[in-house]
C-alpha cells in the first residue's frame, strides 16, 4: 500500500513539473488540472533529481535540470533547488542557465533565479548577479546584487541591471560602470 502511495506521489509530481514547463514556454494560462492532487489540501508536492525537455515541430525547445522543485499550493509558487538548463531561440543561438534556486509565481508567469544566478547568449553575453528575475508580462530580464554584464568588448556592473532578452538594450541603476576594451 505503501509503494502504491509513494509511485502516486511520484508520478504526481512529474506530471505538475512537466504541466508547469509547458505552462510557462507555450504562454498559455495555467489548467487546474495541473496542480496536484492532494488528499488533505494542505500538502506540498517534491520531486527530486528530474530532466525535463521539450520539443515542438521536432525542434529542441528547452531542457532543463533541476536538483529539487516543491509546489507550494498555499502561495502558488514552485521553489528551484539547484536549477540547469537551456533554452533555444529561433535565430539558432540558446540561453545557458544556471542557480542555486530560484521559483516560478504561477499566476503571474515571473521567473526568479538566486544564488549565483547566471545567463549566457551562444552568440555573446553573459549576465551574473544575486538574483534574476525574468518578468513574462514585459519579457524583460532584471538583474539584482553584484551585478556583471558582459557583452563583445565592454563589461558593466551595478547593483541593478535591466535587459531586453537578447541583452541588447540595458539600464543599469546603483553604483554603475561601463568599461569598454576591458581585457576581457
Amino acid at each position: 500500500m505503501k509503494n502504491k502511495k509513494l509511485i502516486l506521489a511520484v508520478v504526481i509530481g512529474l506530471a505538475l513539473l512537466g504541466a508547469v514547463f509547458l505552462w510557462l514556454f507555450n504562454s498559455g494560462a495555467p489548467k487546474q488540472e495541473t496542480k496536484p492532487e492532494q488528499t488533505n489540501g494542505t500538502e506540498n508536492v517534491k520531486v527530486k533529481n528530474s530532466s525535463l525537455k521539450e520539443e515542438r515541430d521536432g525542434k529542441l525547445v528547452w531542457e532543463l535540470q533541476i536538483g529539487e522543485m516543491e509546489y507550494v499550493k498555499k502561495t502558488d509558487t514552485n521553489v528551484l533547488k539547484d536549477v540547469k538548463g537551456k533554452w533555444y531561440r529561433e535565430d539558432g543561438s540558446f540561453l545557458t542557465i544556471s542557480s542555486e534556486g530560484g521559483s516560478v509565481a504561477m499566476a503571474k508567469k515571473d521567473v526568479v533565479l538566486k544564488g549565483k544566478a547566471q545567463a549566457a547568449l551562444s552568440t555573446g553575453g553573459e549576465v551574473s548577479a544575486d538574483e534574476i528575475s525574468w518578468l513574462h508580462s514585459e519579457d524583460k530580464i532584471t538583474a539584482t546584487g553584484k551585478v556583471r554584464i558582459v557583452k563583445d568588448d565592454a563589461v558593466a556592473t551595478a547593483d541593478k541591471a535591466t535587459t531586453d532578452t537578447g541583452i541588447e538594450n540595458l539600464r543599469l541603476e546603483g553604483n554603475a560602470e561601463v568599461q569598454k576594451g576591458a581585457g576581457i
